[in-house]
């Protein structure tokens, strides 16, 4: 299932993706819509705060085993990367948190569109794309160990 969803560049737009990606639940496990909210609202929160003020579009390629691959994208130009500063609780959790609790995700063509894989919790199977077709270099990738 794809889904597209766009949001005014508001204070609020973080709590708007929630309450429209919670009808996700018949779709995918409690832990992957729970960990999907998260990461949607660090990511969307994100471009509320550093992006251009433009809408923010949302994509999401639910597969069939409860695995997701998302993107958000703000329409900006800047630069994303996990700030090497310390976080605090005044911020800089973002993009710590979005790597925490997906299996892979990085940033797309315009730079500050950040793509994100969610595997289902029960079969661990990775998407491997972005969403779209679209490519991407990568932020983190998970190598396994050995």
């Amino acid at each position: 299932m794809e889904l597209k969803l766009e949001f005014e560049s508001v204070p609020g737009a973080s709590a708007e993706a929630r309450e429209r990606l919670r009808g996700l639940s018949e779709s995918v496990s409690h832990r992957t819509l729970a960990d999907l909210l998260f990461v949607v609202t660090e990511l969307v929160t994100n471009s509320v705060k550093f992006g251009p003020g433009e809408p923010i579009e949302l994509l999401l390629d639910v597969h069939e085993d409860g695995s997701i691959l998302g993107l958000v994208g703000d329409g900006g130009s800047g630069t994303v990367a996990i700030s090497g500063e310390r976080a605090s609780a005044a911020g800089g959790l973002g993009l710590r948190i979005v790597d925490q609790l997906t299996s892979n995700w990085g940033v797309g063509p315009r730079r500050t569109d950040v793509w994100f894989e969610l595997p289902s919790p029960a079969s661990g199977v990775r998407a491997s794309a972005p969403p779209s077709g679209r490519a991407a270099s990568r932020a983190r990738q998970t190598v396994p160990s050995g």
